[in-house]
């Protein structure tokens, strides 16, 4: 049975409290983008209550936590909305005023690029056509004056400005090592520029930076070693009687440290002896 997406956005506004009616709702494509992320809204503070998050977990963190897990529904929820060519989601969040720097610096780092150009088209009150041509081929004096034009101040225009030269060149949709490269870099010009005395109007992002800089290098690196085993191919893997040698050379070399660190562990024979009572 196929229910409208408005119904769907009455129930979740009644019953969205309700973690069972909340799971329903979540799977149910033709949910509107904005009850959605209310869901999100929800569940994200209802973890942050749960006596079993609190008592594991310092209050700084569980709040950094639900606001990337936040934003990184909005912004995936936004990338999809923009994708199926609808703009009611940006406007409706630009009417909640939850459109800020940290939101686009997030939709950026992660590749949703159509988001954060339908934001800007939104906020500006400029054609989309005309953000797409400004991201893709605008110097950065163009993409200043857009940000600008959108509210930011010099310090943050010149930020994002910096933010899209960098992902021009990368694959920020799905490479976290692409992701990681741009975060540090941004953060390193910014040190360079500001002599390491970070403004007080780009403090809050820049340690939003800082952070997602750390989470950004975990990631990327447990791709690793899966990443290196797939290149080393089956050349590098020893025969099977040469790992038989091997394993019994290293009993022996086992056996050899264990007799050197307590001679009467072991005799001659390698059999176990027992001190005498």
């Amino acid at each position: 049975m196929t229910v409208p997406g408005p119904v769907l956005a009455r129930v979740a506004e009644q019953l969205g409290h309700v973690a069972a009616v909340r799971g329903a709702l979540l799977d149910r494509d033709a949910l509107p983008g904005l009850s959605r992320l209310a869901l999100v809204r929800q569940i994200s503070k209802d973890l942050a209550a749960c006596s079993l998050v609190s008592g594991a977990i310092q209050p700084g963190r569980i709040e950094r936590l639900m606001r990337d897990g936040v934003d990184g529904a909005t912004s995936r929820i936004g990338e999809k909305e923009a994708g199926a060519g609808t703009d009611g989601f940006v406007r409706g969040l630009l009417g909640q005023d939850r459109i800020n720097a940290r939101l686009l610096l997030h939709a950026v780092i992660n590749g949703h690029g159509l988001f954060f150009a339908q934001c800007l088209a939104v906020v500006s009150g400029m054609p989309l056509e005309k953000i797409f041509t400004l991201l893709e081929n605008g110097a950065r004096v163009a993409l200043n004056a857009l940000f600008r034009q959108c509210g930011m101040d010099g310090a943050q225009s010149s930020l994002l400005a910096r933010l899209v030269l960098f992902a021009r060149s990368c694959d920020l949709a799905s490479d976290w090592a692409s992701r990681h490269y741009v975060v540090g870099a941004l953060i390193e010009e910014l040190i360079i520029e500001h002599d390491g005395d970070i403004p007080e109007c780009l403090e809050e992002i820049f340690h939003y930076l800082d952070e997602q800089n750390l989470v950004l290098a975990r990631a990327a690196a447990r791709g690793v070693m899966p990443c290196f085993s797939q290149l080393a191919g089956q050349e590098r893997v020893l025969p099977v009687a040469d790992r038989e040698l091997s394993n019994v050379a290293l009993g022996r070399e086992l056996e050899r440290q264990a007799q050197m660190r307590d001679p009467q562990v072991t005799g001659a024979s390698g059999q176990l002896v027992l001190p005498a009572a």
